[in-house]
């Protein structure tokens, strides 16, 4: 997960925008852990973003094969962490 531009210039917007990024990868990687998931972060937020309006649990929507079966990795995605 990369900013690849900013809406705003001024500092405070830059700031807001790098903070809520951080916000939002570190409750992806809380949601790896609690659910125990093995799924990279880039992949778990690829399916909370094509399911956003679907109204589910998350559990059922991480353990659902569909899921599985059409995820593929990136390989120029660069891990931050290994977890």
């Amino acid at each position: 997960m990369c900013i690849k531009r900013f809406f705003g210039r001024s500092d405070d917007a830059v700031r807001s925008q790098i903070w809520i990024a951080m916000r939002v990868y570190l409750l992806i990687l809380m949601l790896k852990r609690r659910l125990n998931l093995d799924y990279s972060a880039y992949e778990i937020l690829q399916i909370l973003s094509a399911t956003t309006f679907i109204k589910m649990a998350l559990l059922p929507l991480f353990l659902n094969d569909f899921t599985k079966k059409h995820i593929t990795h990136n390989p120029n995605q660069l891990l931050l962490f290994d977890l």
